[in-house]
């Protein structure tokens, strides 16, 4: 759904590089390092995911292994063997980092999250909204889009969650790439002191209880011609976004589902 019609300039730049710490630099050395982010694949296709460190150790029902084994010894993409076999050793990707995360709330996946990324346009150096962040899946999927240099303003009323995402975020080394912030968004909207400020966010993303009361709040601070996404699992919730929407002025107003299978 976009704001109303208008001009749009792109300034195209020669952009930095991705910041060093960052989860998604590439690094031609695929050894695995001290403070690395792994993700271990099973054999049944499960995974989870560890920083690796010094003195700690990979603890599963199906064995373990000290982190020492295998820092500077094996590659991203190698195995190590436990008691009752062995475990692939991954350098995350956003899929594999949802399928891998600690999850606090309910999370979109992977289809949800490739749709909510094309319908938005989303692209490098861009800035977009989120709310709310809940466990991070789609946060970091939007802000690894966004690199190098544009940035996700993301919005969580739950204030533990809203800490456990932030620490999330610094550990990826993307925490200038992400701002957390703890607010009732339904009742004060998205301005942040000079960083959010009025027509200056390019996409907005709402996964809201009532999400409804925020479609004003994402009018004030889109750009001209910018992008309004809403995720709710409950038809009269999209009816009634979706009646905020043309009131306040919103075009194209669209209503997908998106359903996926494994043959």
């Amino acid at each position: 759904m976009e704001k109303h019609a208008g001009l749009e300039g792109i300034n195209f730049i020669d952009p930095p590089q991705i910041a060093d710490h960052c989860l998604f630099k590439y690094r031609s050395d695929g050894m695995v390092k001290d403070g690395d982010l792994a993700v271990f694949m099973d054999k049944n296709g499960n995974f989870t995911q560890q920083v690796i460190r010094h003195g700690d150790h990979f603890q599963s029902p199906n064995g373990k292994f000290p982190h020492d084994s295998i820092i500077g010894k094996v590659d991203f993409g190698g195995k190590v063997y436990i008691t009752t076999g062995y475990l692939h050793i991954l350098r995350p990707n956003c899929d594999m980092y949802t399928k891998s995360l600690n999850t606090r709330t309910q999370i979109l996946y992977t289809p949800d999250i490739a749709m909510v990324i094309s319908r938005l346009s989303l692209r490098p150096n861009q800035r977009v909204v989120e709310s709310g962040t809940g466990s991070g899946s789609l946060s970091v999927s939007m802000a690894r889009t966004l690199l190098p240099n544009g940035h996700l303003f993301t919005y969580e009323f739950n204030e533990s969650r809203a800490k456990k995402g932030q620490e999330d975020f610094i550990k990826l080394g993307m925490g200038d790439n992400i701002t957390q912030t703890h607010r009732d968004v339904l009742a004060n909207g998205f301005l942040l002191d000079d960083k959010v400020t009025p027509e200056s966010i390019d996409a907005v993303f709402l996964d809201l209880p009532s999400p409804e009361q925020a479609v004003k709040h994402a009018y004030q601070v889109l750009k001209t011609k910018g992008r309004l996404c809403n995720f709710s699992p409950c038809i009269e919730q999209v009816q009634k976004a979706s009646q905020e929407m043309a009131t306040l002025g919103f075009y194209d107003i669209r209503t997908f589902e998106c359903l996926s299978r494994e043959a």
